[in-house]
């Protein structure tokens, strides 16, 4: 009998169908109901899940690449502030460049000054680098 049943709904319009399953019905509620996908649904799914594997494995190629562009970008931001933290700390920088060294016989001093003219730094003179000058004065005099 309960095949005959579901014959007779099956084979009314959607609208009919319905109308019949409230009159006949002892109680009407919701329920999660499980249900098998046919062959052509499970196919479209396989073919849908495909296209969502390639477009993810696109996004990844492309997250990479993104990544590694802004990771340089970083790592040149972290070099700089490297170099600017220790100025800061040290508060100086070195840089190679000419010097001269200029004595002050009179004053027992060497003075190191760079291209600009600015004196670097002073030192006393050493015994050898007094005798210089005697020798000088005494070769020209």
């Amino acid at each position: 009998m309960s095949k005959e049943k579901e014959a007779y709904f099956k084979g009314l319009n959607q609208n009919e169908r319905l109308t019949a399953l409230r009159e006949n019905a002892v109680k009407q509620y919701n329920k999660n109901v499980v249900r098998n996908f046919s062959e052509e649904e499970l196919t479209e799914m396989k073919s849908t899940l495909s296209e969502v594997d390639i477009s993810m494995n696109d996004a990844e190629i492309e997250k990479k690449e993104i990544t590694a562009e802004v990771s340089g970008r970083i790592k040149v931001f972290k070099e700089s502030r490297a170099v600017l933290l220790r100025d800061l700390k040290n508060k100086y920088y070195e840089t190679e460049e000419s010097v001269f060294d200029i004595d002050d016989q009179e004053a027992c001093i060497m003075m190191t000054l760079d291209a600009k003219g600015t004196i670097i730094s002073t030192r006393r003179l050493t015994p050898q680098e007094k005798q210089i000058k005697i020798k000088n004065l005494i070769s020209n005099g």
